[in-house]
C-alpha cells in the first residue's frame, strides 16, 4: 500500500510539472538584472546637477562587450564622464571598473518597474555610502513589423537600446524625468532589449518603466522546469524504494 501511495504521488506531481514546463517562456513578463554599486568617491558621481534630460551622454550604439559606448565630450555639470574601457564603454555596469564599482546581485524583475523613490543598494537608507547601477536585459517577439511602447522616467540616467540601437535617451543628473517612448519601425521577429540605469547625485534615486509587449528576460529556465526536475527526482527515488521493499 505504502508503494502505491509514493508512486502514484510522484507520477501527479510529474504530469502537474509537465504541464507547467508547456507555458511558453514569452509568458513572464520580466527583465534579468543586473545590479553594481558604485561608490561615492568615483569619478563620475556627485559633481553638478543637471536639472533636466541631456541627449547625447552615449553614442547611437553598445560597444563591443555590450556596454553603453560615451558620447561627445560633455562640459555640462554633471559632465565629464570618464570611468570607460579601451573601447570607450562606460564601466558604470562592470566591475571591470579601476574605481571601485562593485556586482551587486543579479536577479529577474517582474514588470513593470515603479520605483519612483528610494531605490537604493540594498542594506543602504540613502546613497550617501553608494549609488545603484542596473543593466537589466531580455527580449520580445513581434508578429508583425511595427511600433511598441515604452515608459521611461528616471532619476538620474536610462537608456532603452533595442537591438543594440539607442532608442530612449534619457541621460543627465535630475529629478525623475520621463521621455518620448514610441518606439517605431521594427521589423516581425524577435528583438533584444537592454535597459541601463545609474544614480549619480545624493537627491534621491528611482526608475520606472512599462512596456506594451511581453518581454522575456535572458538566461532564465523554462518555466516549471526546476519543478519537473524535482519531480523527476522524486520518481527516481519512489522507483527505488519500490525495488527496495520487494
Amino acid at each position: 500500500m505504502t508503494r502505491l501511495r509514493l508512486t502514484s504521488c510522484a507520477l501527479s506531481l510529474g504530469l502537474l510539472a509537465l504541464g507547467t514546463a508547456r507555458t511558453p517562456a514569452r509568458a513572464i513578463s520580466a527583465l534579468t538584472g543586473t545590479y553594481f554599486k558604485i561608490p561615492v568617491s568615483h569619478p563620475d558621481v556627485q559633481k553638478g546637477i543637471d536639472g533636466g534630460v541631456i541627449t547625447g551622454l552615449i553614442a547611437s550604439t553598445l560597444g563591443p562587450d555590450g556596454l553603453p559606448v560615451v558620447g561627445a565630450p560633455y562640459g555640462g555639470p554633471s559632465g565629464p564622464i570618464t570611468d570607460v574601457n579601451g573601447f570607450g564603454e562606460i564601466l558604470w555596469w562592470s566591475a571591470a571598473s579601476p574605481n571601485g564599482v562593485l556586482l551587486e546581485k543579479t536577479q529577474i524583475d517582474p514588470l513593470n518597474f515603479n520605483f519612483p523613490t528610494n531605490f537604493f543598494p540594498d542594506g543602504e537608507i540613502d546613497n550617501s555610502h553608494f549609488f545603484r547601477a542596473v543593466h537589466w536585459n531580455g527580449a520580445f517577439n513581434l508578429a508583425t513589423p511595427g511600433s511598441i511602447n515604452l515608459g521611461l522616467g528616471a532619476d538620474d540616467d536610462a537608456f532603452v537600446f533595442i537591438d543594440g540601437q539607442l532608442k530612449v535617451d534619457n541621460g543627465g543628473v535630475k529629478g525623475l524625468t520621463s521621455v518620448p517612448n514610441v518606439i517605431s519601425g521594427l521589423g516581425a521577429g524577435n528583438h533584444t532589449l537592454d535597459l541601463f540605469f545609474a544614480d549619480r547625485h545624493t537627491v534621491q534615486s528611482g526608475i520606472v518603466f512599462t512596456s506594451e509587449v511581453t518581454l522575456t528576460p535572458s538566461s532564465v529556465p523554462e518555466p516549471g522546469m526546476t519543478a519537473f526536475l524535482g519531480v523527476t527526482a522524486l520518481s527516481g527515488a519512489a522507483f527505488a524504494l519500490r525495488r527496495r521493499k520487494r
